[in-house]
């Protein structure tokens, strides 16, 4: 079972009376019918109970004229619904806990706090110790037994119940455990005062029940046109109580519409929503204020005037604009995924289109291209991916050569978005190429770009679609291929293969001129390609001056040392 089914189950209402400050909480644990609220957990033998009811007078109920319905507790936060030795409740500093039991033979001790008000329905042999922190009770048969526990301070307790002839209050721990209470008794400082870490607010693609734990799914902010966003809230206090009806306002900006409900998505009509109802599981539905238009809002709710929540929506137009990338050449032939295609709506957000809603400009096609649409719309609004893209094809004609096709999108509100010209190429199958370097020459650690060009029959760039025959082979000495000519097996728009390299290989450089051979050899078997050779130069980029340039310019200085010293002689000889 679910934590959230746990708090809808224990249905802890905060009824605020005058003056006394209390809290009434439903049975966490009861058994009986009717509502929540109604009842105490049915007094079973050998289990520790709280009396789950508030009193609505300021103090605890107990008596011996009260069965276990008619008990009363004050300031009960929060119980469990287990009943053995691992219960835990949570209570205010100034609140009294109602304990009950069925038993014959039984001692209730405290790790703290005091008992009092002891009560059975026979009234036998029941004794409170002198320090009030245990009780005993000894009955002719089994009855119903209950004392009031008062805290005294915020910490943490515990209340054990053990049973058997053995439990007194001389020696209570001598019987067997058989029930144990932990219990948090927290100031009343906090108690119905919002706690974030203990609440919840996330944006949704539709209603359902949030916890702490729940998350936002991805892109649930970014909604399609004519869709809502639910933001959906459950306030808590400290102690994970729901707090109480009060007034939560929520507010959106750059006019769009908000409606606070308990369930669905009904529009609202304004851009304030209020509701008096207790924040548990509540839900602002925000749409579009204008049909059809962008929206980007932020909505931000608020209880009792505390700020609780902020979110931001956006909720697409209708189809304005359209961009289309990863073009291919097609072939002189039917085509498919012959590009990428997103649509957008008047401020830029990406818009879900519907593939059949596509159309070509009649007036665009000719006899290169006779045809273009959308083969598969897209079907994410968030993201760089495959799923983000519409794929369109155009069908090429027998007739090669380039033309601007452009695409129509009709919105269900009848308005027609165009795009721009798609420059559409339609070519043959690659038949011979051509390779180039992108410099001529190249320093250790550069990337090279080795451009391999591939026409057609008849001198045109070839297709995308054509295979090159095979994937090649590139001999290229002191260069270190990047990936392999597998990951680009086929032209792309402009009928080229880009090949990088780096500069350099795993045992170093020598700098030099070099020849690269590229060999695509069912193109060159069939003799409709030569097998291409490309020059260049690598260096190691070191700038130092070598040895024989040393020896050259000591030589040459010795030279002119000598020519001076014969110069000398032959002047002093003069004299």
């Amino acid at each position: 079972m679910s934590t959230k089914t746990l708090r809808k189950r224990i249905a802890l209402v905060a009824v605020a009376t005058l003056g006394a400050g209390l809290i009434s909480v439903a049975p966490a644990n009861a058994v009986a019918s009717g509502s929540a609220g109604d009842d105490n957990m049915v007094a079973t033998s050998n289990i520790l109970s709280i009396a789950t009811k508030a009193s609505t007078t300021g103090s605890a109920v107990v008596g011996s004229t009260a069965a276990y319905d008619a008990y009363r507790s004050v300031g009960l936060l929060y119980k469990d619904t287990s009943t053995g030795t691992a219960q835990t409740a949570t209570m205010l500093a100034s609140g009294a806990l109602v304990v009950y039991f069925l038993a014959s033979t039984a001692t209730v001790v405290a790790s703290g706090g005091k008992f009092s008000s002891l009560d059975s329905t026979t009234d036998t042999a029941n004794t409170v110790s002198p320090d009030q922190k245990s009780f005993n009770v000894t009955e002719a048969t089994a009855a119903t037994s209950a004392a009031v526990w008062t805290p005294g301070a915020a910490g943490t307790y515990t209340i054990a119940l053990y049973s058997g002839a053995g439990s007194t209050i001389a020696s209570p721990t001598t019987g067997s455990l058989v029930g144990l209470v932990q219990v948090t008794v927290a100031a009343a400082s906090v108690s119905g005062v919002y706690s974030a870490a203990d609440s919840a607010c996330i944006v949704q693609t539709s209603y359902a029940a949030v916890t702490t734990s729940s998350t936002e799914a991805a892109g649930a902010n970014y909604r399609a046109n004519t869709e809502t966003a639910n933001i959906t809230f459950d306030l808590r206090d400290a102690y994970g109580v729901k707090l109480a009806a009060g007034a939560t306002v929520a507010t959106a900006t750059n006019g769009a519409y908000v409606n606070i409900v308990s369930s669905g998505a009904s529009k609202g009509t304004g851009s304030t929503a209020v509701s008096a109802a207790i924040p548990e599981d509540l839900s602002v539905v925000v749409s579009q204020p204008t049909a059809n238009a962008p929206l980007s809002t932020t909505v931000t709710i608020t209880y009792n005037g505390t700020p609780v929540c902020t979110k931001s929506v956006i909720i697409t137009g209708e189809v304005a604009s359209m961009k289309v990338s990863s073009l291919k050449a097609g072939a002189t032939s039917s085509n498919a995924d012959a590009f990428k295609l997103r649509t957008y709506d008047k401020a830029g957000n990406l818009v879900l289109p519907t593939a059949a809603r596509f159309g070509d400009v009649d007036a665009t096609l000719s006899t290169i291209v006779t045809a273009a649409s959308i083969s598969t719309a897209a079907t994410m609004l968030t993201g760089d991916t495959v799923d983000s893209y519409s794929t369109g094809t155009f069908t090429c004609s027998g007739t090669a050569g380039t033309t601007s096709v452009k695409l129509a999108y009709q919105n269900p509100s009848g308005s027609l978005a165009v795009s721009d010209g798609i420059p559409a190429r339609c070519a043959g199958n690659a038949w011979s190429y051509t390779a180039s370097f992108d410099k001529a020459s190249y320093v250790q650690g550069e990337i090279a770009t080795l451009t391999v060009q591939f026409k057609d029959n008849l001198g045109n760039n070839a297709n995308s679609y054509g295979s090159t025959g095979d994937t090649g082979t590139v001999t290229a000495p002191m260069l270190t291929m990047v990936g392999s000519l597998a990951d680009a097996a086929k032209p792309d728009a402009n009928g080229q293969i880009k090949i990088k390299f780096t500069v350099g290989i795993s045992t170093g450089l020598t700098g030099g001129s070099y020849n690269a051979l590229i060999d695509y050899s069912t193109l060159t078997g069939a003799e409709t390609a030569t097998i291409q050779t490309v020059a260049y130069k690598v260096s190691t980029g070191e700038t130092g001056v070598s040895n024989a340039d040393v020896l050259k310019s000591i030589v040459s200085l010795i030279a002119s040392i000598n020519k001076q010293i014969q110069a000398l002689q032959k002047l002093i000889l003069k004299r």
